[in-house]
C-alpha cells in the first residue's frame, strides 16, 4: 500500500536554519519536496508529482 503523504507552508512555529526570519510561503514547498525525494530515494519530478495527486485525492480535486 502506498503512503499517503502531503506537504504545507502553514506551521504554528518560528522558522530555523534557512527559512530563519521569513513568513511561510508556498515557495517553500521545493525544499519538503527535495528532502522527502531524497529520502525516498526518488526523483525530484516523481515525488512532486506524488504529492500533488495526494493532494488532489485528499481535497477531492
Amino acid at each position: 500500500m502506498e503512503q499517503m503523504m502531503m506537504i504545507e507552508t502553514d506551521v504554528p512555529w518560528a522558522f530555523e536554519g534557512p527559512f530563519l526570519g521569513t513568513k511561510t510561503h508556498p515557495n517553500m514547498m521545493m525544499d519538503s519536496i527535495k528532502t522527502i525525494s531524497k529520502i525516498k530515494r526518488l526523483p525530484i519530478e516523481e515525488a512532486s508529482d506524488r504529492l500533488w495527486r495526494n493532494t488532489k485525492i485528499f481535497y477531492q480535486l
